[in-house]
């Protein structure tokens, strides 16, 4: 039986302002609000705060390796989408090239020279070679994609997940938010029912949390989810 290792990661790459990234205490929260059942399956929760500051990439980067040399799902839970790319980076060390499915209301894929979170998926899909799979990319009419998955992947994959992909209606508690028919936890689950082989691990990024109490449970749902499909 597989388990988890969530790591929570408040940075933000785009701000010097200290406590700019996702608060962790929103984060320990919902895992706290998780499924016994589920929370029976995490094997230990590792915090990384926002005075670690320019060391937080490599310390994912690292974490990620060792979950994934340990046979653990690793989580990561906050912080921009920049840092997807260490996680993609620690997957091509460990496992090799693998398909990535990018859940996001913009593409990320913006090529320039520097690495940030409007142009992680272009670094990392040229860098490390993994198949790029976007869902639900609606803030440029010339790369839109499907809400769900049309696909299916049998061979292992990851999530890279930006909040924002849920429709602002539901969910607004994000940094960039984008108009138009955004994508529900139902689309997410599509999606998640398409990836068929092993999922090796999830990153849930972007929640800017604040009062909105349904956010906190669709968080709480969205982690659900995708722990109850990457465990499978």
């Amino acid at each position: 039986m597989r388990s988890a290792r969530l790591l929570v990661v408040d940075y933000d790459a785009g701000t010097k302002v200290p406590g700019a990234g996702a608060s962790s205490g929103p984060w320990s929260a919902v895992i706290d609000a998780l499924p016994a059942a589920l929370r029976a399956r995490i094997a230990g929760r590792a915090q990384l705060l926002r005075s670690q500051g320019r060391y937080i990439p490599s310390m994912v980067r690292f974490a990620v390796a060792a979950c994934l040399t340990d046979g653990l799902v690793p989580v990561v839970l906050g912080g921009d989408h920049s840092l997807s790319y260490s996680t993609a980076w620690a997957v091509r060390e460990t496992v090799g090239e693998i398909d990535v499915v990018h859940a996001d209301a913009h593409h990320d894929s913006y090529r320039v020279p520097y690495l940030s979170n409007y142009s992680f998926a272009y670094h990392a899909s040229v860098d490390f070679g993994h198949t790029w799979h976007g869902v639900g990319w609606r803030h440029e009419p010339e790369h839109q994609r499907p809400l769900r998955l049309c696909e299916e992947i049998s061979g292992p994959s990851w999530l890279t997940f930006d909040f924002d992909y849920y429709d602002p209606a539901i969910f607004p508690e994000v940094r960039f938010p984008v108009g138009g028919d955004g994508g529900t936890i139902e689309d997410l689950a599509a999606t998640l029912g398409k990836m068929r082989g092993p999922i090796l691990g999830v990153d849930l990024l972007e929640w800017l949390p604040g009062p909105d109490a349904a956010c906190r449970d669709m968080a709480t749902a969205t982690v659900a989810l995708t722990l109850e499909a990457a465990l499978r």
